[in-house]
């Protein structure tokens, strides 16, 4: 169920994404990694008791996610590429 749920939700939100600007995209990236950084010591300590593991790699692997957001939010704003889409797949050329 959770699987389904959040990848309907995903499709759901494929449309606006692709009207974002670069920046835009950008943007969003670098809140959602300001928050989970943010927040990284308290889900740190909710994925080790999920887990089992010490506090270090689960404060670790949240710091981890977040830092995907961040450079995933850096190669939108610092790209030069022309977007394209196609359906909800994403291609990049460059400029």
């Amino acid at each position: 169920m959770f699987d389904r749920l959040n990848t309907t939700r995903a499709f759901d939100a494929q449309p606006t994404w692709e009207k974002l600007t670069a920046e835009q995209r950008s943007d969003a990236l670098d809140l959602i990694d300001t928050e989970i950084l943010a927040r990284r010591e308290e889900w740190g300590h909710l994925r080790s008791r999920e887990e089992g593991k010490t506090l270090a790699e689960g404060v670790g692997e949240v710091a981890r996610a977040g830092r995907v957001f961040k450079y995933y939010g850096s190669r939108e704003q610092g790209s030069n590429a022309r977007e394209f889409y196609t359906g909800v797949k994403t291609a990049y050329t460059l400029a």
